[in-house]
Formats: structure tokens, C-alpha cells, sequence
């Protein structure tokens, strides 16, 4: 059975505070791939979603997996839906904001569109961007 995967808006919210976060840093490219990356995890989670570490203490059904070793993805498996919670760079305390949530909420509420609209999204985000003139050594 394979699941939809949707995206919280806070999920939504890390994700494009960590592409600026790149741009700014490494260009938009860089920044670009590394998000896709990024999202292809995610929609793998569709096919194999019970993986990952569960994580009850922090809130009930959540669970983590490690990406590139700078990046926790948070994530529920709902009744037909991975619901992606939120996306922690560089060891951001992610716990806190979940616990402090007062629910995480129900199969889709509080979900913004599909993966593909925000996909979509970025890629228009992309190519209004300049990419960086190369450095000169």
C-alpha cells in the first residue's frame, strides 16, 4: 500500500528557511539539489513508512530519521497518510516545539497541499533566482 505524503506547514516553514539559509551561503543551486534531496526522502516514506526511530516520549506516533547527517525529518504514519511534522537543521531542538504543540492534529488538518504543488513551488522559487557567478581563485 503505498501512502500519501504531506508536508505540516511547519514542516513546510523548515524547509524554506533552510533553502534561504543555503542560498544565501552557497548559492541557489546548492540549495535547490539539497531540498530535493531532501523532499526525495520524504516521498520515499511513501512506499516504506514505518522506518526510523520512534519517538513516543517526545509525542504519541512520531517518528525521526536522519538525513546527511545534519538534518532530522519528524514524521507521523497516519491511516493512509505519512504526515511530515517538521524538518530540524543542524540540531535544532525540534522536541520542544512538538511537545509544546497542544496536538499534532488529525489527518489533514493543519496539512498544506501536496508535494508536488510545493515542489513546484520551489522550482518557480529556483528559477527566479539568479544563480552565482563562479569565484574567481
Amino acid at each position: 500500500m503505498a501512502y500519501k505524503v504531506y508536508f505540516r506547514p511547519e514542516a513546510q516553514a523548515d524547509l524554506l528557511a533552510l533553502y534561504t539559509y543555503i542560498a544565501e551561503a552557497s548559492g541557489h543551486v546548492r540549495a535547490g539539489g539539497y531540498i530535493s534531496r531532501i523532499e526525495e526522502v520524504c516521498m520515499g516514506l511513501a512506499t516504506f513508512p514505518r522506518r526510523g526511530a520512534r519517538r513516543n516520549d517526545i509525542a504519541p506516533g512520531l517518528r525521526t530519521i536522519g538525513f546527511e547527517h545534519r538534518v532530522t525529518i519528524a514524521f507521523r504514519v497516519l491511516a493512509e497518510v505519512v504526515e511530515i511534522v517538521t524538518i530540524a537543521y543542524a540540531g535544532r531542538d525540534f522536541e520542544r516545539g512538538v511537545r509544546n504543540q497542544e496536538t499534532i492534529g488529525e489527518i489533514g488538518e493543519g496539512v498544506a497541499g501536496t508535494t508536488a504543488e510545493q515542489a513546484a513551488t520551489f522550482k518557480r522559487r529556483r528559477r527566479r533566482s539568479a544563480p552565482r557567478k563562479p569565484r574567481r581563485k
